[in-house]
């Protein structure tokens, strides 16, 4: 990004000279010996001169280097003429000479006002002088003050935008920007600054290098506090805030940032110490009005937070995260009752979903070296649907400088918008009719003496402690190492290429059905598109310890394995799988006599998309038979053929950013076996295509009918719902689980699907990139979602460590859930405070609202060590009423841990089958209740990332059940029918939809009906 400190080449030599300079001429200079042989004082000398012997004897001083008598001199003409520009500049020489360059920047300033800023010269050397000695708000009123005389000074004006930018005052810069973009004074950095406004993107050295210039001016901080709150770094950002405050009270983009702060860190109840200091200024900034709406809409008021969401969207139509805050709040309000149009809430949210594709697209761009022509088109295609004509032009005029295959899909974009342009056209068109005309007048503005009243927040009591969990590995014992594990490598001299990075996943599938989980671990290493990678292996559980059937079984696919799922495509009663490869899926079909045989043509589709992720088996359309979903990642094979390079020409694993992404696919199963694929029959086109990762499936909102979530890297996630008329309908963005708090997307890969908070509903914890935070979405109301990791105390404990597969899992039965963590870096050489090898993390609650982690050292085992960690899923190994983990590594063979915690709490589970739905039931939930709690759990398919835990419902019945205690069990199907029974502990029961008894599993079963 541009730097504040950077100058016109023709100005290096000053700037060099005024830094360099600094100092000289003071006490002690040999040459300043003959000042002291005067015998007539400089004030007296001067006091009959003219003007033009005024400025001889300063100059004549000067050339002898007696400064003392020159600044004496200068001094007494300045009182004589103080607006005479030669006496001014000279005295601003002077004042330089002798050590002062504080003053000389003044001088400098006063001199080129005095001349009325004619001297274009002179006005560079005040922008050098206020740059030497840090004064950046002076020079941003000097400059100000140029461009208002001379509109037609290009450069001064493109400096005035770039510090108004590093100086956080967009609201300012934005005018100049467009301006410059107007009269084709404009670069990329411009562009870049200009359509940038939610987060920090400008570097902050410039800004620190001011501050050492310039200590006494805490302003100059405003970058480091501005770049502290996007990264949530509290604790750093309160006490240089209000010190910024306490010096410049007036200083808008710091009240804002106070603002922000404070709501932000959710510390709502001092939201009335901010409201104090906002000025009239403020109260016209878009950020004071989204403030006011968070604020509201935590408070419960919706009418209000509405109102105020709007007026922000008033001032600036162009902030995707209000527009999406404004739509979700439009939405709860007509689920209430309110008489809202749906597609008011729809064109509300069309567009902030715009806004953030083009945000996203612009980071592609930008981490590709801003060499891409096809990124720009789609661009600036987004920008024309916005409505920023200009801006899409200037970056296609941008992109003609560019040296690119695509130049004339450039040129002909370019003239598209150029033919649609007058000197008329306004810079943003007017927004669609049905936001333009949304009247919220009938909603009362927030009251700010409401919002600055103190609240009380949900009880953060504190719970009885979570017993820190014994999780040993005990892979070897377990009989799970095998010839081709041994032999595991995936360290190479030029880092892990990108389509190997994440390794292969596996899942907890009890394919003989004998009451066992067993297990299926995917493999990679050869080359994506081909069969030559090792064995996928199936570990059979014979009663607690495994033994390798992958060659009996015919279950080895040889694809570039990634993830792996299960479920009855075929409505059997027997699980088959499902390989997603990097080349070609593989459906293996569980023939019920111990093997499985492949159905190649089962997955018909005609489009070429090879890398595959993660994939689900359930029933989406509800017809009862099995559908499928499959996760795409980048489009094509250039992932696994193209070598990217560092600058210095270094071989360096790609970007996923440098291939376009690809769609996600799904297939409606078909009566007689086998898929179609019915993407673009369900209509299942995102408004931009995500390269997903992570992906759960089943009754996330308590609604009829199943959802899909899905983790996209680097893209916003997305929310499918499915409905028979319009098919596949996409509402991650209005439902509050696209992005982050601050409408950032992330890199998002592994996700937890559980009731976290023991409230009654699901909520989803999202894994991501280091320097990101893992993100806690809470369901704050059916089917809407709220980004509450802060508030959780999730941000610092992930912020280091990027994070893959996760499952919650209630490791001491004690009716509160924790939260696994496989972590591990996909850069072997990842800059500190990360690491390639990181510890796993187990997260338990702490308080009604807060999680801390275990803190666990070497001599606990794996668990006290760094691993390279990638997917993660659950079963109960040994069926001892305790969950374990498998886990995958990037330079160790897979893992299993078992749950040996010391605790006697009770527990119950439950394994469903379907009858009037499809066998595997996903997208049923099970509610228990007893003397002491309710619990809520899904029965979900996807489970995260390249997995698929066993399929078992568990509960932990926590240390208050008594033995002799009843249990309520009620099962809603996906068909919304409800079964309900009285069960008790430490059992695995068995529910069959419509029996009115559950079957009890002896765990010395070893079958588990498989004539079912």
């Amino acid at each position: 990004m541009r730097s504040i400190i950077e100058t016109p080449p023709g100005l290096v030599t000053l700037t060099f000279a005024l830094l360099l300079s600094t100092g000289c001429g003071g006490p002690g200079d040999p040459l300043s010996r003959q000042e002291t042989e005067e015998t007539e004082s400089p004030e007296a000398m001067a006091k009959g001169d003219s003007r033009d012997a005024a400025i001889d004897r300063i100059r004549h001083a000067m050339d002898r280097r007696e400064h003392a008598t020159a600044e004496k001199l200068s001094r007494a003409a300045l009182l004589r003429y103080p607006n005479d520009v030669a006496i001014l500049r000279l005295a601003a020489d002077v004042a330089f000479a002798t050590g002062q360059p504080a003053v000389a920047a003044e001088l400098v300033a006063e001199a080129a006002v005095a001349d009325g800023f004619a001297d274009e010269q002179l006005v560079q050397n005040a922008v050098l002088a206020f740059v030497g000695t840090g004064r950046l708000f002076e020079l941003i009123e000097l400059l100000d003050q140029v461009v208002a005389a001379y509109p037609e000074r290009h450069e001064s004006r493109r400096l005035l935008f770039d510090f108004l930018v590093n100086a956080e005052d967009h609201h300012r810069a934005t005018p100049h920007g467009r301006i410059l973009v107007r009269e084709r004074q404009f670069d990329r950095v411009l562009l870049f600054s200009l359509a940038t406004i939610e987060q920090r993107n400008m570097e902050t050295h410039s800004m620190k290098e001011l501050q050492n210039r310039n200590p006494d001016d805490p302003r100059l901080k405003i970058a480091e506090v501005r770049s502290n709150v996007d990264l949530g770094k509290w604790n750093e950002v309160e006490e240089t805030i209000l010190e910024i405050l306490r010096h410049s009270p007036n200083y808008t983009p710091a009240q804002i940032l106070f603002g922000q702060y404070i709501v932000y860190s959710h510390q709502l109840d001092r939201i009335g110490e901010w409201l104090e200091c906002v000025t009239d200024e403020t109260k016209d900034r878009w950020q004071y009005w989204a403030l006011l709406g968070d604020v509201a809409g935590r408070r419960g008021n919706r009418e209000q937070a509405a109102r105020a969401y709007l007026e922000s969207v008033r001032k600036n139509p162009d902030v995707g995260e209000v527009l999406a805050k404004l739509a979700r709040t439009l939405e709860q309000l007509r689920r209430s009752g309110a008489s809202i149009d749906k597609a008011t809430i729809t064109a509300v949210n069309q567009r902030a979903q715009l806004l953030s594709r083009f945000s996203q697209e612009k980071e592609r761009l930008y981490k590709l070296g801003n060499r891409s022509n096809a990124i720009i088109i789609q661009m600036s295609k987004t920008l024309v649907e916005l409505g920023r004509l200009w801006e899409a032009e200037a970056w296609t005029a941008y992109a003609m400088t560019i040296p690119d295959d695509d130049a004339a899909s450039v040129r002909a974009m370019r003239q598209s918008i150029v033919d649609r342009l007058t000197a008329d056209t306004p810079w943003r068109q007017a927004p669609p009719p049905l936001l333009a005309n949304l009247d919220l007048r009938h909603y009362p503005m927030p009251e700010t003496d409401l919002i600055a009243s103190p609240t009380s927040n949900r009880s953060d009591a504190l719970i009885r402690p979570s017993v820190k969990p014994v999780l040993r590995d005990e892979t070897e014992a377990l009989g799970l190492v095998t010839e081709a594990n041994a032999r595991w490598h995936r360290r190479e001299a030029d880092g892990v290429p990108l389509y190997a990075q994440m390794e292969s996943g596996g899942c907890a599938v009890d394919y003989d059905l004998d009451g066992w989980p067993d297990l299926y671990v995917a493999a990679a290493g050869g080359t994506p598109g081909q069969f030559d990678s090792p064995n996928n292996s199936m570990f059979r559980n014979l009663g607690g310890r495994f033994a390798d059937v992958t060659h009996t079984t015919d279950a080895g696919d040889t694809g570039f394995a990634q993830g792996v799922t299960f479920g009855d495509v075929n409505e059997d009663g027997f699980p088959d799988l499902a390989v997603l490869n990097y080349g070609t899926d593989r459906i293996l079909i569980n023939n019920g006599d111990g093997t499985f045989s492949p159905r190649d043509n089962w997955l018909s589709t005609d489009r070429e998309s090879p890398w595959s992720t993660s994939g689900a088996i359930a029933d989406l359309d509800g017809d009862g038979i099995s559908d499928f979903i499959c996760l795409k990642y980048c489009a094509g094979m250039d992932a696994a053929t193209v070598t990217c390079r560092k600058e210095d020409g270094a071989v360096s694993p790609c970007l996923p950013t440098k291939f376009a992404a690809d769609r996600d696919a799904f297939f409606r199963g078909r009566p007689r076996g086998g898929f179609e694929e019915v993407t673009d029959r369900w209509a299942a086109a995102p408004l931009q295509p995500g390269r997903g990762l992570g992906l759960v499936v089943g009754d996330l909102d308590a609604t009829d009918g199943i959802d899909v979530f899905v983790a996209n890297d680097m893209t916003h996630n997305h929310f499918w719902t499915f409905n028979r008329q319009d098919g596949m309908k996409e509402s991650a963005t209005l439902r509050g689980l696209a992005v982050d708090a601050r409408f950032r997307p992330q890199a998002c890969m592994g996700i937890a699907t559980a009731d976290l908070d023991t409230d009654g509903d699901i909520d989803l914890f999202v894994t991501n990139f280091e320097q990101e935070h893992n993100t806690f979405y809470e369901q704050t109301e059916r089917g809407i979602w709220a980004d509450r990791t802060a508030l959780r105390g999730l941000v610092d404990v992930s912020f280091s460590q990027l994070g893959f597969g996760t499952q919650a899992v209630d490791f001491d039965n004690d009716a509160n859930l924790e939260l696994a963590i496989a972590n591990g870096h996909v850069y072997q050489d990842a800059e500190p405070p990360s690491s390639y090898a990181q510890q796993m993390q187990v997260l338990h609650r702490v308080s009604g609202s807060r999680f801390e982690a275990f803190e666990f050292d070497a001599s606990e085992g794996y668990v006290g060590r760094e691993h390279v960690g990638r997917a993660m899923w659950t079963l109960d190994a040994d069926r001892d009423g305790r969950n374990d983990l498998a886990i995958t590594h990037q330079t160790e063979p897979f893992t299993v841990l078992m749950n040996r915690t010391p605790v006697d709490h009770h527990w119950v589970r439950f394994r469903l089958v379907g009858v009037d739905c499809s066998r595997d039931a996903v997208g049923a939930t099970v509610t228990i209740q007893t003397d002491h709690l309710t619990r809520l759990a899904p029965l979900v398919a996807g489970d995260g990332f390249y997995c698929a835990n066993e399929r078992l419902i568990h509960f932990g019945l926590g240390p208050d059940h008594r033995h002799d205690d009843s249990i309520s069990v009620s099962v809603k199907w996906p068909d919304a029918s409800e079964d309900h029974y009285q069960l008790g502990q430490d059992q695995t029961y068995l529910i069959v939809q419509g029996d009115d008894h559950a079957f009890a599993v002896a765990r010395e079963s070893q079958s588990l009906g498989s004539g079912m």
